[in-house]
């Protein structure tokens, strides 16, 4: 819960200082989605796997410093 609590600024200086990784992240917001997204009905359109691997890219990019953006791997 605390990953998916913070602003997406705090979730990127965490995923640069390596506390969590992109992969993490997502599988957070995943579960917040299920949780409390569902009875809420509060999504239209979800594309998990999509997200993981993207997820999975930025984490591979971020050891290379191939990052794309500042916001890279942060789910938005």
């Amino acid at each position: 819960m605390e990953k998916v609590c913070k602003p997406a600024g705090e979730i990127a200086a965490d995923l640069k200082a390596g506390r969590y990784s992109s992969r993490e992240i997502v599988e957070a917001y995943l579960g917040r989605m299920d949780g409390v997204g569902r009875p809420l009905n509060a999504v239209i359109a979800r594309r998990d796997e999509a997200a993981l691997a993207e997820a999975d890219a930025a984490d591979k990019a971020r050891p290379a410093n191939q990052m794309l953006g500042p916001l890279a791997g942060v789910p938005v």
